[in-house]
C-alpha cells in the first residue's frame, strides 16, 4: 500500500492479492481514496482496480476501516463488494528520508 495524506484526505493505490474462485490467486491494484477522522478513525475505499497478475477480469473493490493505535500503525479490517473480510495492520514509512 502506498498512500499520501494532504490534511485529512488519504489518497493512493493499494496492492491485494486476491484468491479466485477457481482457486487462482491474483494480484489487483487499487485506486484508493479515504480519510482520518479528528478521533483518530481511517475509512478508505478503491475506487477502482486492474490487474497486475492473473486472467480475471472481475474487480471485486475492497474498503478499509480501521483506528491508530499509536502514531504509525492502522489496525482494522477490510471488506470486497461481496463480503468477504479480513485484516489488516498498516505501518507508516517514510520513503523520501
Amino acid at each position: 500500500m502506498f498512500f499520501t495524506q494532504d490534511g485529512n484526505q488519504l489518497s493512493g493505490r493499494a496492492v491485494v492479492n486476491h484468491l479466485t474462485v477457481e482457486g487462482e490467486l491474483t494480484l489487483v491494484e487499487e485506486t484508493v481514496e479515504g480519510e482520518v477522522s479528528q478521533e483518530g478513525g481511517v475509512f478508505m475505499r478503491a475506487t477502482s482496480a486492474g490487474m497486475v497478475r492473473g486472467d480475471s477480469d472481475v474487480f471485486l473493490l475492497d474498503s478499509w476501516v480501521g483506528e491508530f493505535v499509536d502514531e504509525n500503525t492502522i489496525v482494522g479490517t477490510s471488506e470486497d463488494e461481496e463480503g468477504t473480510v479480513g485484516a489488516f495492520t498498516m505501518t507508516r514509512s517514510d520513503v523520501y528520508s
